[in-house]
């Protein structure tokens, strides 16, 4: 996934549409487990070292969550110096689900959120989006809009690893392969 040669630019892009609130176990949500996959991925990525990693989120709207930090960088003075992987771990935990019950899950809006991330880095970085979700878009139409964004994208040399998480509770399965392009 990633190069020792040269830095990376990882965007993890996370659903927290109001499905991500729905309980998968009597004490986990979709949420939780999707946070614990997207920590896990962080310690992966800090092994790798020279990775930067940013945290896009979306539901009907994109936003984000934690803008490009190096993974094995240390930041902050005296007691308050943290690695680039603790704080990006940090914005993961801090990550929560759409309180109000009007939030859908707008894909095309976390795309659009990660690659304007992207375009903040280097030009020689590879750059990645790793997107995480539990269901498809609210509707149809953005499913054309998200195919069009991520093939936009892949023009402009961004990678995009879709992970869907489907609990087998009667949802949707999730099935992102049209966005994933070769």
């Amino acid at each position: 996934l990633c190069d020792r040669r040269q830095r990376q630019m990882c965007i993890r892009d996370s659903d927290k549409s109001n499905s991500m609130k729905e309980y998968v176990t009597h004490n986990e949500t979709r949420m939780g487990v999707v946070k614990t996959a997207a920590q896990s991925l962080v310690d992966q990525l800090e092994k790798v070292g020279n990775v930067n990693v940013g945290l896009a989120s979306f539901n009907f709207s994109g936003s984000t969550e934690r803008n490009l930090t190096a993974l094995n960088d240390s930041y902050g003075y005296g007691n308050d110096r943290r690695s680039g992987a603790d704080i990006v771990k940090e914005a993961i935990r801090d990550l929560k689900y759409d309180s109000k019950d009007e939030g859908g899950t707008n894909i095309t809006e976390g795309l659009e959120q990660a690659e304007a991330m992207l375009k903040q880095g280097s030009e020689q970085s590879s750059k990645v989006v790793i997107l995480l979700s539990d269901g498809a878009n609210s509707n149809y139409e953005e499913d054309i809009k998200s195919i069009s964004q991520a093939s936009s994208m892949k023009k402009n040399g961004i990678t995009i690893y879709t992970v869907g998480f489907a609990f087998g509770d009667g949802t949707d399965a999730v099935s992102y392969t049209h966005l994933t392009l070769p």
